[in-house]
């Protein structure tokens, strides 16, 4: 998963990765953090300041706990309505997400599973959680600016854009390549299935390289079939980045196409647990995919089960 910078983030100096000194002092500032302001790991003991000193957590009880595992202090009452959904706007019910106040966005999850889980951010957490996957992208591309990053979807605060991508004809297709060749747009940001269909829409139309500004797809949402990448990277011409992340902590890993996961190490620590919750430190074994965001404070996620297998 990811977003668009907000005007916060997109006038800040983008900096190298942070040293692993540093990382870890910003583990042992969370722990304290959760300790002394979340309820619910004062109400289970949690002394010890190490990772493993605390439980394991996952969607179910997180929602069931919401209201002890946000930190403490804040207006704590009419959050917790809004993140309840009994005093949203009708129009923010379906949107992906929406400015609660000032300082507060509350994101939500598409409600799949019969109910959205809203999780409320602050705009600092925010404009860090952008910023860490900012500095990966650069990575693979020193030449990336705001300006020319474009998400199709993950868009801050569900902002239209001005020609939708979502239009299943081929004019409606081939109109939205020239708008992105008419502004230069170097990277989009967008569900796999959707640039398949677009690649396959303009290789019945025997149009290759539609917009020769484009030179990145990052792909989120689902892991891209191996037909997929290769319509896709033919058609568009693009360099394929395949993004691994949740709603709940934005990015989590990043790869070139199908290759292994590098892991967004400046915004989350993730671990693989076995069916006993006991680590995986070798190589070839699969396990449950857990993280602990280093960024989030307001509702920390420590040792949070994505639901995933890795």
């Amino acid at each position: 998963m990811a977003t668009d910078l907000d005007e916060t983030t997109a006038s800040l100096p983008i900096s190298a990765p942070r040293p692993l000194r540093f990382i870890r002092s910003i583990m042992k500032k969370l722990f304290h953090h959760a300790r002394e302001h979340c309820a619910y790991y004062k109400k289970l003991g949690v002394r010890g300041e190490e990772l493993q000193d605390f439980p394991i957590i996952n969607r179910s009880i997180l929602r069931a706990n919401l209201p002890d595992l946000l930190a403490e202090p804040f207006e704590k009452l009419s959050l917790l309505s809004a993140l309840e959904g009994r005093s949203i706007p009708t129009n923010a019910k379906t949107a992906s997400e929406f400015r609660y106040s000032k300082d507060l966005v509350i994101e939500q999850t598409s409600g799949s599973s019969g109910v959205p889980l809203r999780i409320p951010k602050t705009n600092a957490e925010r404009t860090q959680l952008s910023l860490a996957a900012w500095r990966y992208r650069i990575g693979y591309d020193p030449l990336i600016r705001p300006n020319i990053f474009l998400p199709l979807f993950h868009r801050t605060l569900d902002s239209p854009l001005p020609v939708t991508p979502f239009e299943s004809s081929a004019s409606s297709v081939r109109k939205f390549y020239f708008w992105l060749e008419a502004n230069k747009v170097r990277w989009i940001h967008a569900p796999a299935g959707l640039l398949k269909y677009h690649a396959g829409v303009l290789n019945s139309l025997n149009v290759q390289l539609p917009a020769p500004s484009l030179q990145f797809a990052e792909v989120s949402g689902s892991r891209p079939d191996d037909d997929a990448i290769k319509l896709i990277r033919r058609v568009l011409g693009v360099r394929i980045i395949n993004q691994y992340g949740t709603r709940e902590s934005w990015t989590i890993g990043h790869s070139e196409e199908l290759a292994a996961f590098c892991i967004n190490s400046e915004a989350v620590h993730v671990e693989l647990l076995d069916d006993a919750d006991n680590p995986i430190t070798a190589c070839g074994k699969e396990g449950a995919v857990v993280i602990t965001s280093k960024i989030l404070r307001l509702l920390p996620l420590i040792r949070y089960k994505t639901g995933d297998r890795g």
